[in-house]
């Protein structure tokens, strides 16, 4: 029998390895895949240099209830998140979320308003 933690390891490195085989670009917000049912999507977000999550850890920030973020990938690498791991401004972060999530996401990762 497989653990919840070895799935989600598989899916998460389905999904990135899918990710560099098709050669999408990372830039802003993208959808990527919706999971049905209900409105959860797979979304790509583009980490403003300006955001007020740069160079703070997941574990700081207020990330929404319905939304996990699962990849960082920044330059050449990829990197799975845990909750010590520190975004920087120009980083893309791959999440899955609903759409209000989504939207509460676009505000961290964006730039200052």
């Amino acid at each position: 029998m497989f653990s919840c933690a070895y799935i989600s390891f598989v899916f998460k490195s389905f999904l990135m390895s899918h990710i560099v085989v098709e050669g999408m670009d990372l830039k802003n917000i993208l959808t990527l895949m919706k999971i049905n049912p209900g409105n959860y999507s797979i979304v790509q977000v583009k980490v403003d240099v300006h955001s007020k999550a740069a160079n703070k850890a997941i574990k700081d920030l207020i990330i929404p209830a319905n939304a996990a973020l699962i990849a960082i990938s920044r330059g050449k690498d990829t990197i799975i998140t845990r909750g010590d791991t520190i975004i920087n401004g120009g980083d893309n972060i791959l999440l899955l979320a609903d759409r209000n999530a989504q939207i509460k996401t676009n505000k961290i990762f964006g730039p200052v308003e």
